[in-house]
């Protein structure tokens, strides 16, 4: 659809104008300051509507100025009032403002759409997950890679999106091949953020013929800096991603690097859900501990409400219990929740991985073992806190099963204990 009208947004928010964004027939003009709001509207040209809010750097006096150029012009005006000028909203309506009091980035984008006549490009009703640390090798990609697998088990669609592009644990996982596409090269088309439209991802999705799940995939090495994702980036992505039809979860295997990288925040605040992996040894514990600090002293919002955690059963010889690390996690962040314990397994991991036939899942090495189980209870437990209903029920275990089918089933050309044996 052809552009409309130009909107004039007069905010200090980039998420805000990322959200903005998916206005149908609107083009945005970011205008970082009123003195630069000021000069246009007192320009040849003008805008097809003014965005402007109170708690921009200055006084209410300086969005009345903004307020009262533009109606001298007869543009069209939106002013949120969150701040300051929140009990003053009968003077701003008879100056001839449309007024609206939005203190989120979806519900500003809203109420805007209405008051300008035009609508949101709709998102999908995929449910996002984010599985988030602050600390490399504590098991996030596994835990990632498990729940996609496990989802997809019960007849869910998943896309997963790597968005660890500092290190990448999700090709190797899979065993994808160098050459499929990433969607960090769009960046290298030099269109900056409108490289992030829903056709030109979809263009980059790998699916995955072994695992039957589908990928969106950062860069196999080290990212240059034009192809980094920082904030503004990431929130006009997320918008694309969304907007992706044909899936139930979008599942996000993040960076630990969230202060670079802030995307379980920005997941958090846009309605998506947190997994945490949480290891009980010292180091682990602190790091998890400092990430549910930050993540309930979120500015504006409290993501512990949406975060969950996973306790990571430790290696055999470890001194820490989880008995003793999950009630320091609960007292620091009352409202998470325990989604249950990973079982740590490595023989049937590294059994999965010993192959040279490709990916092979570790819930299929052993599919009644402790392990995996492990996983089928954590996916049911994280189906029912996200409001998710599965196509198939979880599967099923007997006492025989585990009495007689819980051998491991190595791969063609690998013994039981992992070395590779001749044709």
């Amino acid at each position: 659809m052809s552009t409309q009208f130009e909107l004039m947004v007069i905010s200090g928010s980039a998420s805000l104008q990322e959200t903005l964004a998916t206005l149908d027939s609107v083009a945005l003009i970011s205008v970082p300051t009123t003195a630069r709001a000021l000069s246009l509207l007192d320009g040849d040209w003008l805008p097809g509507a003014v965005y402007v809010e109170d708690t921009l750097r200055g006084t209410l006096d300086d969005v009345w100025a903004i307020v009262r150029a533009a109606m001298r012009r007869q543009v069209r005006v939106v002013v949120n009032l969150q701040g300051r000028g929140a009990g003053r909203a009968s003077e701003f309506q008879a100056a001839g403002a449309t007024v609206i009091d939005a203190r989120t980035p979806d519900a500003v984008a809203d109420q805007v759409s209405k008051a300008l006549g035009t609508r949101r490009r709709a998102h999908s009703e995929a449910i996002m997950v984010a599985v988030t640390a602050v600390k490399g090798g504590v098991g996030k990609t596994l835990l990632t890679a498990m729940l996609a697998e496990g989802l997809r088990q019960r007849g869910v669609s998943v896309l997963v999106i790597d968005n660890d592009i500092s290190n990448s644990g999700i090709r190797p996982t899979f065993r994808i091949p160098s050459t499929a596409p990433t969607y960090t090269g769009l960046l290298g088309d030099g269109l900056g953020m409108a490289a992030w439209t829903p056709e030109r991802l979809r263009s980059c999705i790998y699916q995955h013929r072994e695992s039957g799940l589908d990928f969106l995939l950062g860069p196999e090495e080290m990212v240059e800096a034009i192809h980094d994702l920082d904030s503004k980036n990431f929130y006009a992505f997320l918008h694309a991603v969304r907007q992706l039809s044909g899936y139930q979860v979008l599942l996000f295997d993040t960076s630990p690097e969230i202060v670079r990288r802030p995307a379980p925040y920005i997941v958090g605040r846009e309605g998506g859900w947190l997994v945490l992996p949480a290891p009980p040894s010292r180091k682990e514990r602190t790091g998890v501990l400092n990430l549910l600090r930050a993540l309930r002293h979120n500015p504006g919002d409290d993501l512990t409400g949406r975060t969950l955690l996973v306790g990571m059963e430790p290696e055999r010889g470890v001194v820490s219990s989880l008995s003793t690390a999950l009630p320091l996690f609960a007292r620091e962040a009352p409202s998470a929740r325990l989604l249950g314990t990973l079982v740590h397994d490595p023989r049937t991991v590294s059994l999965a991985d010993a192959g040279e036939q490709g990916y092979r899942s570790p819930l299929t090495v052993v599919p009644h073992g402790r392990f995996a189980r492990s996983v089928h209870d954590i996916v049911d437990a994280l189906a029912h806190e996200i409001g998710l209903t599965t196509p198939l029920a979880k599967p099923r275990s007997t006492l025989l099963d585990r009495l007689f089918r819980a051998r491991p089933v190595a791969p063609a050309g690998v013994a039981m204990d992992g070395r590779k044996v001749a044709a």
